[in-house]
């Protein structure tokens, strides 16, 4: 019997050049946010797993790294001009020598 995610535990994120969904267990959205909005990309902990925190003007998204599709947005986010991939990757081979909250990225 595999695991199933908790109810207020995002099962999977999509991501375009264009936007982020937040999908919960069944399809239902759960939140998304246009990239031409987004403000800041930050990396925190929160009830003791990393999240990526993304920020714009009205809206927050707070994603679980490791959930499906996690990845693929990472590497959207990585086409960010400014977006500190040498930060982000010193910090997941513990070398970066800071703790979370780490800005990845700002407008």
């Amino acid at each position: 019997m595999s695991a199933q995610p908790q109810p207020f535990q995002p099962e999977r994120v999509e991501s375009s050049h264009r936007g982020i969904t937040v999908y919960y267990p069944g399809g239902r959205v759960y939140a998304s946010m246009d990239m031409a909005v987004l403000r800041q990309v930050r990396l925190l902990m929160w009830r003791n797993q990393l999240h990526w925190h993304l920020i714009s003007a009205g809206n927050e998204l707070l994603i679980p790294c490791g959930i499906p599709g996690e990845v693929a947005m990472r590497r959207e986010l990585q086409e960010l001009p400014g977006f500190n991939t040498d930060l982000f990757f010193a910090y997941m081979d513990n070398r970066a020598g800071q703790e979370p909250p780490l800005l990845l990225w700002q407008y």
